[in-house]
């Protein structure tokens, strides 16, 4: 008798766990309702009660324990929401490129600073983002992400392409340099240049140290060159040099100070070095309005053919 019952116990397991490889609560037939109506027309179509549901294609970053244990088309490293999306309308970049909500700054009611962020996962590999698309489920409201220079100030626009683990900020406004540009670490100037006039400020952490570049610049006599590095120790990185009244300093001191601690200088002596480019692009839509609503909200980022890349819910 002991022995029929754990026979028993385990035919049951392994069906229950069958039950669940094979879809379990997320398969359709779990949510169709009880099939009572006659079969009477052969060969047609027969309706159950109760309303049609959609079932997503696979799990749900922020989805139930159910979504995540079933086998699905992955989740996005931010906890974005990929709902409801069926496998004809969704991307083949799909998990490769996200909205990042952790990073994204919604709802300030003030267009300058508004910003989504995009970020491509660490095995995205290069993925064109030009002519994709940001769409609001609520508004319908939708702006087209357009082309860039991964230089400012350098050579024509064209397409943006992400690379493993880049990132694009998505920004509502216009930009003071442009539609779009990868930040480098010469980008620092062009937001003091303008009065911190970038919303979050351009970033600084790489910018080249002035009195480093002042050793590849070296011009005169020993003497000279140490007066000179008196000054540039003044200076911090990023910020546009002004000889002020230091009359007394030699003429290829304040050239270096005027004409080298600029955006176009430090472009000129870094645009080859190894971490010149920062893998962060800042892109511009131009508008005058903010363009998504505070909460309540799904914006979906979709692919150059209309496709569904991410959704995040808000």
């Amino acid at each position: 008798m002991r022995a029929d019952f754990f026979l028993f116990l385990a035919i049951f397991v392994f069906v229950f766990l069958l039950w669940l490889y094979s879809g379990g609560p997320t398969h359709p037939i779990s949510f169709a309702g009880p099939y009572l109506t006659p079969v009477t027309n052969v060969g047609g179509e027969s309706q159950g009660y109760g309303p049609k549901v959609s079932i997503p294609s696979g799990k749900t970053s922020g989805s139930t324990f159910w979504g995540n244990w079933s086998a699905g088309w992955g989740t996005s490293d931010s906890g974005s929401s990929n709902t409801n999306v069926s496998s004809g309308t969704r991307s083949p970049y799909a998990g490769k490129v996200y909205i990042e909500a952790s990073s994204s700054h919604l709802g300030t009611g003030y267009v300058s600073q508004e910003y989504i962020t995009l970020r491509a996962s660490t095995n995205a590999g290069s993925v064109g983002i030009t002519g994709w698309q940001l769409a609001s489920s609520n508004s319908g409201t939708r702006t087209v992400i357009l082309q860039g220079t991964p230089v400012v100030r350098q050579g024509n626009a064209g397409p943006i392409i992400l690379h493993s683990g880049d990132e694009a900020l998505i920004s509502s406004a216009s930009g003071v340099e442009g539609t779009a540009f990868e930040e480098t670490s010469c980008t620092g100037y062009l937001d003091r240049g303008n009065g911190n006039a970038y919303y979050p400020s351009l970033s600084t952490y790489s910018c080249p140290s002035p009195i480093n570049d002042l050793g590849s610049y070296q011009a005169g006599s020993p003497a000279q060159y140490n007066q000179c590095a008196d000054v540039v120790r003044t200076l911090q990185g990023c910020r546009i040099g002004d000889t002020g009244s230091q009359s007394n300093l030699a003429a290829w001191c304040q050239n270096f100070i005027t004409n080298q601690l600029t955006y176009n200088g430090c472009v000129r002596m870094h645009q080859n070095d190894t971490n010149f480019y920062s893998g962060v692009w800042r892109v511009f839509q131009g508008r005058n309005a903010p363009l998504w609503r505070s909460s309540g909200d799904t914006i979906t980022l979709y692919d150059q053919n209309e496709k569904v890349v991410d959704q995040y819910t808000y």
